[in-house]
Formats: structure tokens, C-alpha cells, sequence
């Protein structure tokens, strides 16, 4: 360190001189290295810091149960996961031990796979591994086979045959083929292996899904659903589950325009299969009366989702005499659920069932339709169908508690006379509901209050509303409800939204409220009312 006092120059602006400037020189050069000694002791303690911070961090004391919804939230769990869904999983446990920890202890994020044959991923070992992750969780396997030309997918249906014989139990397998000739393949070499495996996931499934497509079938193979004559149809060799669903290539894909054959086709799913069944979901636009013929044998059904894929059920007299099921009506005790998805105007099914413990009607016509009509040729609501099933045949006035239309242009009267048959409803849904005006929504409403129907719902949803009569809507449906509320209890849930981008808020919801409150209550809450707007959803 240089002799030399700098005190002087240091304090003032005066210019060093030559001694001074020497010993500035060297000063500075001995800070210099000071300081680079105290920022690399600086660093060294950030680092510690930061490391005692991660230490203490609250993501660290999250258990592995949290930690794992996390990872399920994520995934979209319980959405079967297909290549990059499992990549990611696997990426998850990476990360570190207790993230591998979270993932190997939450065992739904192995329970559900999908998979295309044209790559199937790994060997069934890896397959069976993954899903043997899942412990005792129900497991599901989806199993996709490419659109196109059709490919040699053999050693990939090897590894799924494998799996379903000799893999995990399976709760639910799903089996979506764009050809008929992988389908066969894989149940047919499980019928015939039939015998030297006890105990198969194939033989124990308790749901099974088929969904055929319409690309590449060839027409000789329309035998695959029939039973004319010797031949035995697809159906027969499928194990005895108790939740089905079966989807059928479209019509105009099967069967050449100018041989509409489909009415005079049986399909061939055995009574023996069907009596098991408490869940069924048909997807069929073809001709002839095949659910029906299938449905007489359903006496254990709980809940039936028909969708006719936008069109009609036709019942020709040379169909229904060689299918034929009782007219007088097909008597299913059990069901609770009636889903009807993409029906055109005429839902004759209606006509044919007997249903005492019916809980929920869900009734959607066909949408591409409805968007392109005009009122005078309009999807309207099948008022004596719904009225006849509920009043007469059925008598379910006291047990239906569920009432869900979707997609109508509804004459005013019509509507009331449906809701007045039901007395019992407690869920109300009117989706895509339209009027041939705008003031018999106002009207309707009005009805509703003066005929002091719907006295014990609790949840309410008006779903795509007419921008035009939005704001005019949510008053009418305040009205409505604080009327009621003065004769029963009020407590009721209300989700309205918009055909397009929000057209109202919850100002316009205040407003109605205080518009419609006569008798002095302090909120909705209070008075029992949780009124929302929800997002809109492009349907």
C-alpha cells in the first residue's frame, strides 16, 4: 500500500499529482481484487440462500396426493392418454424422485390408454406395465385403426389380442376400426382362443364400445352385421358386458344409393348378449326398425342413448314384418335415462317404449338442420310423443325429475303442455330453445308464472339464447322465479348463456333482480338464487 495520503484528492476536485496518481493506481488495483474476492463469497451465499429458499418452498411439503390431482388436472385425466399424452406422464416423474413418487402413487394416470395400430407403441409388455400401474383403478383401452387404405396392422393386433388375454383386467375397452377386416380379425382370434386362456380381461369387461367406420368396406362384407341364413354376425362372439355402445357406418358409406337394403338387413346381436345390458348407446342412420327389434330384449336397461345421425326412423311393413317387436309398446322397467341425440322431426321411438321409472328425458333434434330452417319447416317438438310416454304409457309424471331440449323452434303451447305433464321436474334445460317471435319468450315466462307450473326445480338452464331477446330473457326468468319463490321454497341454480359472445352481464342480472324484488330482501342469496352467466361453447 503506497505512502502517500489521498485523503485530499479524494475529498476534493483538485488534480492529482504524479505520487498521487501512482499510489490512485495502485489503490485501485488492491480494491479490484478485493472485490472480486467479496463477489464470489456474495455468490456463494445466493446460492446457499437460494437452495435453503427451494429447501423451505411449499411446493417441497406438498404431498404426493396433491401433487398427483396436479399432474391429472393437466393430463385432463380421466381422457384416455394417447403417445404424447404418456410421454408427458413420463416426463412428469423426471423431473425428480418425488414427482416419479406422485406419479407411481396416483394410479388413475395409468388407467386409461388409447392407441392406433399403424404405430402401436412398445411391446405388450410395456403395455401391460403401464397399465398394471394402475393397480386395483378400473382401466380402460382404446384401440384406433387408421383411416385410408387398407395395411397389414396384424402384429400390432397380436399385441392387443395378447393384451386382452393374457394382460390386466379391463374395466372398459373401446374398439374404433375404419375397416371391418381388423375387427373380425381380433374378435374372431378371441373366440377361437377361447378355451386356453381361464379367465380373460376380454371375457370379464363390464363396458365395450364398437365403433365401426364407413372407409373401405367392401359391400360383400355387409354379412359382418347380418344373420341371414347360416352365418354367424360379429355380435355373437363378444363377451357378456353390461355397458354397450355400438356405432354403424353411415348409410350412404355401406350401401350403394340405388339398393337401399339397410331396413332389410338384421343385424345379428344375439337376445342372450342384450338381456345383460344396463347401459346402451346405439349410433345408426340406417333404415328399418333395428333398435326397436334389439331393445324388446333389454329388460334390464338403466340408461339408452339413441342417436340417428340426423335422420329418420323408418318403419317400412316388409322391415318391421321380418324384425318384428311388440306395437303395443316395448316395456323397459328399469330404464332412468333417455337420451335422444340428432332425431329429425319425427320420433316415433317415443311411440313404442314403456317406461315406469323414467328420471331424465334428453331430447336433441337434428342441429344441422334446425340452423338451416326456417319457422314454416322447423324441427318442432313431438309434443303427443313426450305427453303419450310420460301421461299414458308410462305414468313416470312422479318419478321424471330430469327434462333436457335441445335444438327445437318450439310452438308456445307445446312447450307448456310438456312441462305441465312433469310436475315433478327438478332439472330443467332448455338448449337452443327458439320461438317463432320474439314476444313469446316474454309470453312463455309469463305462462310459466300464471300456471304456477315447475313448483320444484332447483336448477335451471337456459343455454344459447337469441342475442335479440337476452337482456329481455333474464328479466322474465327473474320474474319468473322471485314469483315462485313467494309460494315455495326458492333455493334454485341458473346458468343462461348466448348463442354469440356475451350479450348480457351481471349488471343486467342485478338489475332484473332489484326490478323483480317486492319484498325487500337484501341479495339473490339470501332470497335463495345463485344466478350465473356461463361461457359460451361452440357447438
Amino acid at each position: 500500500m503506497s505512502s502517500v495520503c489521498l485523503i485530499h484528492v479524494l475529498s476534493s476536485n483538485d488534480a492529482p499529482d504524479t505520487a498521487e496518481v501512482q499510489a490512485l493506481k495502485e489503490e485501485k488495483i488492491a480494491l479490484e481484487s478485493i472485490a472480486r474476492k467479496l463477489r464470489l463469497q456474495l455468490e456463494e451465499i445466493e446460492a446457499r440462500l437460494n437452495k435453503c429458499e427451494g429447501a423451505l418452498s411449499a411446493i417441497r411439503r406438498v404431498p404426493n396426493e396433491i401433487m398427483g390431482e396436479i399432474f391429472a388436472f393437466s393430463l385432463e385425466t380421466p381422457s384416455p392418454l394417447n403417445k404424447a399424452g404418456r410421454e408427458e406422464l413420463v416426463n412428469f416423474g423426471l423431473v425428480c424422485q418425488p414427482w416419479r413418487d406422485a406419479t407411481l402413487l396416483t394410479h388413475r394416470l395409468w388407467s386409461s390408454v388409447a392407441v392406433f395400430l399403424h404405430h402401436l407403441p412398445g411391446s405388450y409388455d410395456q403395455l401391460s406395465t403401464w397399465l398394471g400401474r394402475a393397480a386395483t383403478v378400473p382401466k380402460s383401452l382404446y384401440v384406433h385403426s387408421p383411416s385410408g387404405p387398407p395395411t397389414d396392422n396384424g402384429p400390432s393386433i397380436a399385441i392387443i389380442r395378447e393384451l386382452l388375454t393374457c394382460g390386466p383386467a379391463l374395466d372398459h375397452l373401446s374398439l374404433e376400426f375404419a375397416t371391418t377386416s381388423d375387427l373380425e380379425q381380433l374378435v374372431h382370434s378371441l373366440y377361437l382362443q377361447n378355451s386356453d386362456v381361464p379367465s380373460r380381461p376380454w371375457d370379464n369387461l363390464r363396458s365395450l364400445a364398437i365403433n365401426v367406420g364407413g372407409d373401405w368396406i367392401d359391400p360383400e362384407d355387409v354379412w359382418f352385421f347380418n344373420t341371414e341364413g347360416d352365418s354367424k354376425s360379429i355380435f355373437s362372439y363378444l363377451p357378456r358386458v353390461t355397458s354397450f355402445s355400438l356405432r354403424l357406418p353411415d348409410e350412404k358409406d355401406l350401401f350403394a344409393p340405388s339398393e337401399r337394403t339397410s331396413g332389410r338387413l338384421k343385424l345379428g346381436v344375439p337376445p342372450t348378449f342384450l338381456e345383460h345390458l344396463t347401459s346402451f348407446e346405439f349410433t345408426c342412420d340406417w333404415e328399418g326398425p333395428h333398435i326397436l327389434t334389439m331393445l324388446q330384449h333389454c329388460s334390464k336397461l338403466e340408461h339408452l342413448v339413441v342417436d340417428m345421425v340426423n335422420d329418420i326412423l323408418y318403419l317400412g311393413e316388409e322391415e318391421t314384418a321380418r324384425q318384428p317387436f311388440p306395437w303395443k309398446g316395448i316395456l323397459l322397467p328399469k330404464l332412468q335415462t333417455l337420451r335422444l341425440k340428432r332425431h329429425r322431426a319425427n320420433i316415433c321411438l317415443l311411440d313404442h317404449l314403456i317406461t315406469p321409472a323414467l328420471a331424465a328425458l334428453d331430447i336433441e333434434m337434428d342441429g344441422n338442420q334446425f340452423m338451416m330452417s326456417t319457422w314454416a319447416g322447423a324441427e318442432l317438438l313431438p309434443v303427443d310423443s313426450i305427453r303419450e310416454l310420460v301421461e299414458t304409457r308410462s305414468k313416470c309424471q312422479d318419478t321424471l325429475h330430469s327434462l333436457r331440449l335441445r335444438s327445437f323452434i318450439a310452438n308456445l303451447d307445446d312447450l307448456l303442455d310438456i312441462i305441465a305433464c312433469m310436475p315433478s321436474l327438478t332439472w330443467l334445460t332448455l338448449d337452443n330453445v327458439r320461438f317463432s317471435t320474439p314476444q313469446k319468450y316474454s309470453r312463455f315466462w309469463g305462462s310459466l308464472t300464471l300456471n304456477k307450473f315447475l313448483p320444484l326445480v332447483r336448477n335451471l338452464e337456459v343455454l344459447h339464447i337469441d342475442p335479440q331477446v337476452s337482456k329481455d330473457t333474464i328479466k322474465d326468468i327473474m320474474a319468473f322465479l322471485v314469483e315462485r319463490g313467494r309460494r315455495v321454497p326458492p333455493k334454485c341454480e341458473v346458468a343462461v348463456s348466448f348463442q354469440e359472445m356475451a350479450v348480457a352481464g351481471r349488471e343486467d342480472i342485478l338489475q332484473a333482480w332489484h326490478h323483480s324484488n317486492f319484498d325487500g330482501y337484501a341479495s339473490m342469496e339470501e332470497f335463495g338464487l345463485d344466478f350465473r352467466i356461463v361461457p359460451h361453447e361452440d357447438q
